[in-house]
């Protein structure tokens, strides 16, 4: 069974933030269950996530064939200069991702 994490509404958290989605997950684990690592986690979000839409062979990852869809995130600012996937989660707010693009189409742009 593939798990993957999203968002579609405002009853998880107050936010649509996937980045507020994993912080959730990392920060409030429950009766003792294991909870993912931060690479798990990332993963739940983009391979994952395409997997379970069938659609793992067009999006989730970036490879020869598949749409580009990715985001440009400023990481210049994070103090935590451990683990990547662990200061992206705990640092990354929607104001530092400067770059979105889906299908190959620039949606967002910062300067």
């Amino acid at each position: 069974m593939t798990v993957c994490l999203a968002t579609d509404g405002l009853s998880s958290t107050n936010t649509l933030s996937l980045w507020d989605e994993m912080r959730f997950v990392l920060e409030n684990g429950r009766d003792g269950a294991p909870v993912p690592t931060p690479r798990e986690l990332l993963k739940m979000v983009t391979l994952d996530a395409a997997h379970a839409l069938g659609l793992e062979d067009e999006i989730g990852s970036l490879a020869v064939g598949k749409k580009a869809d990715y985001i440009v995130v400023d990481i210049s600012r994070m103090d935590d200069k451990g683990d990547l996937y662990t200061s992206l989660i705990n640092h990354t707010r929607d104001y530092h991702v400067h770059k979105v693009v889906v299908a190959g189409e620039v949606l967002k742009q910062v300067n």
